[in-house]
């Protein structure tokens, strides 16, 4: 789509064109009107002069707003180079009146260390760690370590908070003859920034004396009983640019914000995971990745004593995988390969090949576009597979066992009291509780549960992930665990390989471990019968010929076996409730991990790359080997503007070609159609799409097109081919969240701290809505539902569904000052060169003034933080409608009447007015309708659709 976009002109400009292209014989009075000269919509012309004349103003008005930027951020750097300046003469001259320095053989830079001299073994360090400081009283010690910062209570006083890893300690440097100079202090006061590494020399002390002759506990540090007397100070490493963050502060729990005195800076998620080498150098994150390792230790010592092989599959291979899901492709040597998407297969094989139980603690790789607190492209999977001799259950015990080793040693263990108390400081969390008989429940029990409970859950659909949590919580207050299984799971819900249920074929052999109320682990017997195996996978679409190896080991004969998978880093997740498995992985990956360099076709292409079926060009219309389609959610954040957004709700009628995987959503109405929205297809497949939609629609359907809301590319194309006649009465409202001042507009500003001062905070949603926001939002939805009904007829082209498609939303919500959600913004995610709509912005009926003007000003701020560059409010009523193609005449001039009467009578051009105080630019959206449509009758279609 962006070769597409990349080609397309001015939509205004190209309407001039066009007229001026056209000779005066078939040229209507009308269609020469000039358009509303209001500021906001483009005055027409007959010839294009008009329009390069304002183009070229406006371009001069940004290059000038541009130049006063770059001349106000000189004058600024110009004033702190000044500032700093006379700061060092002052410095350099006080430095002059101290005289001479009988300390200067005491600190200073050491040279490059290059392991010099020669490396004799087994030499004890003469370097002390910080931990073990207090053991050390009254000695002197070198320790090598960071700081962590530096507060000068005048030229002869200094205290230095060091950081050995995880642990803290105070020194303190004050001047004494021939061991520290005011030169050191000034000198450290100075050169010793955060983070740069030390050699430190000194005395192991005592705090100084309170006012009663006790000492005083040092409370910023972790030793608290002893500080360092500092003698020499060295240099080893310079920092060479100010950290983003200072690492102590990254680390505070949440309660130290809260307080009235806060006078630090919290640290998001975000900005820590774009520093994420220096956020990692926190206390909490090196007791996670402990924890972490406890428990591969814990999974690995447990298996190695049931006689478990540990093995290493590749993570290379050349079908696509067991399941047909989600998967990257690699270029290997011109031949196609893929990463593992699991060891899944390897095992197996390992099985077949007698290894009788293995296990394997290695990287899977899922390539689904699925932007969540609990999903990522690169996390590290415990596997597990055996031998089974009666009951595929002997496999799910060995698993419960080896989970609840690792519960033991991570949650109750004395070796990991330290590190969790750490995690606990800064995710407060109740501790895991697990029973010791481990609760077994079937899924159909389950789904009584929950019918018992009000939700509405068929006997074999698979459960999503609210019903997944909310079965969770049932289970903690009826049964008091927050681990548990769930055994006997649907055949439907479950890869091509698990054994069906000898007594019901709707059920499998087949079960699922959670923790928390969320899923840790899929597990269950495999088929290893060869011809049932064969059988299974070809109502599955797979192709048995990409998987000869893996087909012939059950060929030449396998024995019974099950096994199953567990997600590491969510496992940690859950057992210490870190809220994102990201936070326990070193350098997590996710769709939005790597920049995005262009907006070119390949990376349209990666968005859905992973769906079990990939629309293809029309040199390979192959859709999937069972004809799969690519998930409609993952089509819009491919090829999607904010009309298609439209096509979740459940009004649409999505049309979909199974050879290209295109897709096109449409309303009927009557015996008409009413077509919202861009095809969502490859710019090479449009006019393609468009002639197969048709056909569709009026051949099979028996509906007669009424109108397309379209884009300019696709209006043309209908026009040209079809005949179609095109008017623009609509416009996107994009703007830049980087170049936009949300506070440049006197009324938005006044609003914003109308907002503040009612007490009006603003919070951004990271990972899933937490279930009290979500709750609190459904009840003032409710009321604000009612209110709109009193204001009587709106035109809305879906209805407010808060929680759809959530992988691809992100969520910004404001309380008023008794801490109730009183407005929302959703953003849903586009095409990368349109990025993000705000799909919906909700004032609910006990926002305070200025509440909704403050929340969208808040997500603007927050995107343009993350350096997203794209975004609209969406489409929007213009207040002037203008021809386009085949339009002219007295019949434009009614649907022109027509047109300014339903703007009036809807007060359509409302929503224009209130996103123009964010600066955005209109971005004319065409009307397509087929030769002598858009009459009466369809003028009453448009009113029953959109009403």
């Amino acid at each position: 789509m962006s070769s597409v976009l990349n080609a397309v002109r001015s939509p205004i400009k190209t309407i001039k064109e066009r007229r001026s292209s056209s000779s005066s014989g078939h040229s209507s009075p009308s269609e020469k009107q000039n358009g509303s000269a209001n500021g906001h919509s483009r005055p027409m012309s007959n010839g294009a002069s008009t329009d390069s004349t304002s183009s070229s103003k406006n371009a001069v008005k940004k290059a000038e707003k541009r130049q006063a930027k770059e001349d106000h951020r000189r004058q600024v750097l110009d004033r702190l180079e000044a500032e700093k300046k006379e700061r060092d003469a002052e410095r350099s001259a006080s430095e002059a009146n101290l005289g001479p320095d009988d300390a200067s053989d005491n600190y200073g830079f050491l040279p490059l260390m290059q392991s010099t001299g020669e490396y004799v073994k087994a030499k004890p360090s003469r370097f002390t760690p910080i931990r073990s400081l207090p053991d050390a009283h009254g000695k002197d010690v070198v320790i090598r370590c960071r700081i962590e910062h530096v507060r000068a209570t005048g030229h002869k006083l200094a205290f230095l908070l060091f950081r050995d890893m995880t642990d803290t300690v105070q020194g303190v440097l004050t001047v004494e003859p021939g061991k520290v100079s005011e030169h050191m202090v000034r000198w450290a006061e100075r050169f010793l920034k955060r983070e740069t590494i030390v050699d430190v020399e000194g005395t192991v002390v005592s705090p100084a004396e309170d006012s009663k002759g006790e000492h005083e506990e040092v409370k910023d540090a972790s030793i608290h009983s002893v500080e360092i007397a500092i003698h020499k100070l060295f240099v080893v490493v310079q920092v060479k640019e100010d950290p983003p963050f200072a690492v102590k502060d990254d680390e505070r729990p949440v309660e130290d914000f809260e307080k009235e005195d806060a006078h630090f800076s919290k640290i998001t998620r975000r900005t820590a995971m774009d520093a994420r080498l220096l956020d990692l150098r926190t206390r909490t994150n090196h007791s996670i990745f402990r924890l972490r390792a406890g428990m591969t230790k814990a999974f690995r010592q447990y298996l190695d004593d049931l006689n478990f092989l540990e093995i290493n599959s590749s993570k290379l291979q050349g079908g696509a995988t067991e399941s047909g899901a989600s998967v990257f492709q690699v270029n290997y040597f011109g031949r196609p390969a893929f990463l593992a998407q699991s060891p899944q297969l390897a095992k197996q094989m390992c099985i077949a090949a007698d290894m009788d139980r293995v296990y394997e603690i290695g990287p899977v790789f899922r390539a689904e576009n699925s932007n969540t607190h609990r999903h990522m492209t690169e996390f590290i999977g415990l596997d597990v597979e055996m031998q089974i001799k009666e009951h595929y259950h002997e496999c799910l015990e060995t698993i419960d066992g080896v989970l609840k080793y690792i519960f033991e040693e991570t949650v109750h263990g004395e070796r990991w009291a330290k590190d969790r108390e750490m995690v606990k400081r800064m995710y407060p969390h109740e501790d895991l509780v697990w029973l010791e008989e481990t609760l077994v429940i079937k899924y159909n029990d389950g789904v009584k549960l929950l019918r018992e409970d009000g939700a509405e859950v068929g006997d074999y659909e698979d459960f999503d992930t609210p019903t997944e949590k909310r079965l969770g919580q049932i289970v903690k207050q009826k049964f008091g665990t927050d681990y548990y299984i769930l055994d006997k799971f649907p055949l439907e819900v479950r890869p091509f390989y698990t054994m069906p249920d000898p007594t019901d074929e709707k059920l499998s052999n087949s079960f699922d471990i959670f923790i928390r109320g969320e899923e840790i682990l899929s597990g269950g017997q495999r088929i290893h019968e060869s011809n049932m195996l064969i059988e299974r996978m070809e109502k599955a679409g797979v192709d048995e010929n990409s998987m000869k190896d893996y087909v012939d080991g059950f060929k030449w004969g396998a024995p019974p076996h099950a096994g199953g998978g567990i997600g590491l880093e969510r496992l940690v997740m859950l057992i210490f409730k870190l809220g994102d498995v990201r936070v326990a992985n070193l350098f997590p990956r996710d769709p939005r991990s790597f920049p995005l360099v262009g907006k070119d076709q390949a990376r349209m292409d990666m968005m859905i790359q992973g769906t079990k079926a990939v629309p293809h060009s029309r040199k390979d219309p192959q859709v999937g080997p069972n004809g799969e389609l690519p998930p409609l959610e993952a089509m819009i954040a491919a090829y999607g503007d904010s009309t298609n957004t439209s096509y979740l709700d459940p009004k649409y009628t999505v049309w979909r070609d199974h050879e290209t995987g295109a897709a096109i959503g449409y309303i009927p109405q009557d015996s008409y159609a009413v077509i919202w929205g861009q095809p969502l297809t490859r710019p090479e497949d449009l006019e393609q799409t468009c002639t197969r939609f048709l056909q569709y629609i009026q051949k099979e359907k028996k509906l007669k097109p009424l109108w397309a809301c379209i884009d300019e590319t696709t209006e043309e194309l209908l026009a040209e081919k079809f005949k179609w006649r095109g008017l623009s009465c609509i416009a996107e409202a994009r703007f830049d969240p980087v170049e936009t001042d949300v506070e440049g507009d006197k009324e938005l500003r006044k609003k914003i701290k109308q907002a503040e001062r009612a007490g009006v905070e603003c919070y951004t949603v990271q990972g899933e809505v937490p279930e009290d926001v979500r709750d609190q939002t459904e009840e003032q939805l409710s009321e604000w539902d009612r209110v709109r009904e009193k204001r009587g007829a709106q035109i809305h082209t879906t209805s407010v569904r808060l929680w759809d498609d959530a992988e691809h939303r992100r969520y910004f919500y404001a309380v008023n000052k008794e801490k109730q959600v009183c407005a929302m913004v959703v953003l849903a995610q586009l095409s990368p060169e349109h990025g993000w709509q705000v799909k919906w912005a909700l004032n609910f009926p006990n926002a305070p003034n200025g509440a909704s003007e403050a929340i969208i000003a808040h997500a603007i701020k927050v995107m343009a933080s993350e350096g997203e560059r794209h975004m609209t409010f969406g489409t929007s009523a213009r207040e002037v409608i203008e021809p386009a193609n085949n339009v002219g005449g007295l019949r434009f001039k009614g649907m022109a009447k027509t047109y300014k009467s339903i703007t009036s009578a809807f007060n359509l051009t409302n929503k224009t007015d209130f996103r123009r105080k964010f600066g955005v630019e209109e971005e004319p959206v065409f009307v397509a309708y087929p030769p002598h449509g858009l009459g009466i009758s369809g003028c009453g279609a448009l009113h029953g659709t959109d009403s």
